[in-house]
């Protein structure tokens, strides 16, 4: 038994990953059984029946197995773990493929470097809240993200990921001596400077409220809402009759708020506009996250010249959550 072919490292588990075995003339059930390499935990098994080889592509058992999520609270930048990429062990009736990791974004692998956002390269950052910066790096680069903070005085980190692949790295003004009036990110591939994102730190309304969405390459965004208004409360309730009459014995809440954005460039309320196709959305606080559904079938930009905004509906997943 042996591996004839397979993917290439990296590639996108959202393309066909196929797998292709020969057993050598021997014609027999063959069992491919694909693994996280890391945990160990068993992803899926494949069978070829009465077969000397063939293909699998074991794509959509990777799709199933990953799980996004984002950072439950960040307190200083740092480097952090979206879910966007896995270590897969192959075997073939016992036989081992090479162990391969394989990502969500779809990338050019003859680049050495891949930044993974969509939104302006000048953002707003309250002094509470936090922004990820995600990226592809090949393993022969090295890869590192200096975060400068400028106020009162200047203080700096410098990240360095693990080497290769889809990796994310936490920005916020905290774990600084004093919160900046400005943060500048750079993205560094050995030693040159490839990527720059600069943040104005800012005091936000009462009614704001921070949305995180995974964009077309499958990596976090997030982008502050200043304005949320038009919050809807929908209650359902279950009666029974009794002797002494008609009485409620249970009763259901689902609420929906509307979220506006801030008048934005054109290209940024394209990058804003994927919200209503991403998989999955979340309401961020300081304490946590909060799963969402978008209930916004279309968007529409309002307003005039060259600057425009967006709005979409939002309901917590939860039926007890609250946004």
């Amino acid at each position: 038994m042996k591996f004839t072919s397979i993917p290439e490292a990296y590639s996108s588990f959202y393309d066909p990953l196929p797998y292709t075995v020969d057993a050598e003339g021997a014609a027999g059930d063959i069992e491919i059984v694909v693994s996280d390499a890391e945990s160990g935990e068993r992803l899926g098994t494949k069978r070829l029946c009465n077969a000397a080889g063939g293909t699998v592509d074991i794509a959509p058992l990777l799709r199933n197995a990953v799980r996004y999520r984002l950072p439950e609270r960040v307190t200083r930048c740092e480097v952090v773990d979206t879910g966007a990429q896995i270590k897969v062990a192959v075997a073939a009736n016992g036989t081992a493929a090479p162990v391969r990791s394989f990502i969500a974004a779809r990338v050019d692998l003859g680049a050495l470097y891949t930044l993974l956002e969509a939104q302006s390269e000048h953002r707003t950052l309250a002094a509470d809240e936090y922004d990820l910066v995600s990226f592809f790096s090949m393993p022969d680069a090295v890869a590192e993200v200096l975060v400068e903070a400028y106020g009162a005085s200047y203080g700096f980190m410098t990240l360095t990921p693990p080497s290769g692949g889809q990796r994310c790295v936490a920005v916020t003004p905290q774990g600084f001596a004093e919160v900046p009036q400005r943060l500048k990110v750079t993205v560094k591939i050995d030693g040159m400077a490839v990527s720059v994102i600069d943040y104005t730190v800012v005091e936000n309304p009462s009614t704001a409220r921070r949305v995180a969405w995974l964009d077309g390459q499958h990596a976090p965004e997030l982008y502050t809402f200043p304005v949320s208004c038009g919050m809807t409360v929908l209650a359902s309730r279950r009666r029974c009759f009794t002797p002494d009459g008609r009485r409620t014995v249970a009763v259901e809440r689902d609420a929906t708020v509307r979220l506006v954005s801030a008048y934005e460039p054109r290209a940024q309320l394209a990058a804003l506009a994927e919200i209503i196709v991403s998989p999955r959305v979340w309401v961020v606080r300081g304490d946590g996250c909060e799963e969402a559904d978008i209930m916004t079938d279309t968007l529409m930009t309002a307003g005039c010249g060259a600057l425009g905004s967006i709005a979409v509906t939002l309901r917590p997943r939860g039926k007890e959550a609250r946004l």
